[in-house]
């Protein structure tokens, strides 16, 4: 199905997205409005929270993943008689600002706990009943220039159904994978010549550098990249969503660019 996804656009595409959207439930994330992880929370729990987990638990990250998975959202769609949900993130200047660590775990919980568990719950955990949401989040930005770049969540067995609707794009495939960096990175840091820290930066700068090849060096008007998380790449460097949105997906290459993250049939 390859519904769920994350969609880079410009601000003056709002109205197009809300006429686009008419048959889901639209919620807007104001990024002025958002100085840290907290504010996101503040947020998103005054929308989705159907059963007020906020009251009994408290403000954390396992109460924000209990009512963003809770089936009760999914009937709460359904009450609501939409086909999915709209998510709209205003990317302003305030939101910009934010510290990567903050925009981590804004993303993460937003296309990891919302995009990616709905449609891993769709394939793979509720296969008679299906019930899972088709979720959109939009990441509106002030451009000058017209941009529409995409992330979109799928899983293994989705790689024929993307070659097959995405035929005139020119394909590269990589994996994110722990085993591809430079053999002096893995020596230096077994020689205790490197942090955890710094290992996860060299790792991730480059990962990110080489997608920045990738995309620069193709000409081709329509590039389509395959990223598999291969040994649970995003478990342990989720930073790098940071990255691909941010330092990829919202910069104007004159090509229309959609990244695939591609995660195992079974998690």
């Amino acid at each position: 199905m390859l519904e769920n996804k994350v969609i880079i656009t410009n601000e003056s595409n709002k109205n197009k997205i809300y006429e686009k959207s008419k048959n889901k439930w639209i919620i807007e994330l104001d990024g002025s409005k958002i100085n840290n992880w907290d504010d996101f929370y503040k947020i998103i729990q005054k929308e989705i929270d159907i059963l007020n987990y906020d009251e009994k638990f408290g403000i954390d990250e396992y109460t924000y993943h209990d009512f963003a998975t809770d089936i009760a959202l999914y009937y709460e769609v359904k009450k609501r008689m939409k086909q999915g949900i709209t998510l709209i993130l205003n990317y302003n200047y305030n939101f910009s600002k934010l510290n990567d660590k903050e925009k981590e775990y804004i993303y993460t919980d937003i296309i990891f706990t919302l995009l990616l568990e709905w449609y891993i719950d769709m394939k793979i955990i509720y296969k008679q009943e299906k019930p899972t949401i088709n979720i959109d989040f939009y990441i509106l930005v002030n451009n000058t220039i017209e941009i529409e770049n995409e992330l979109i969540i799928s899983v293994e067995e989705d790689k024929k159904e993307i070659d097959k609707r995405y035929l005139n794009y020119k394909t590269i495939e990589k994996k994110l994978s722990f085993f591809e960096l430079k053999k002096q990175i893995n020596e230096r840091f077994f020689k205790n010549e490197l942090s955890i820290e710094e290992r996860k930066k060299i790792k991730n700068k480059f990962l990110l550098n080489s997608l920045f090849e990738y995309v620069k060096e193709n000409s081709e008007k329509n590039l389509k990249i395959l990223l598999f998380n291969d040994n649970n790449f995003f478990l342990y460097n989720n930073i790098i969503l940071v990255h691909i949105i941010e330092q990829i997906l919202m910069k104007n290459y004159n090509k229309k660019l959609i990244i695939f993250l591609i995660f195992p049939n079974k998690i």
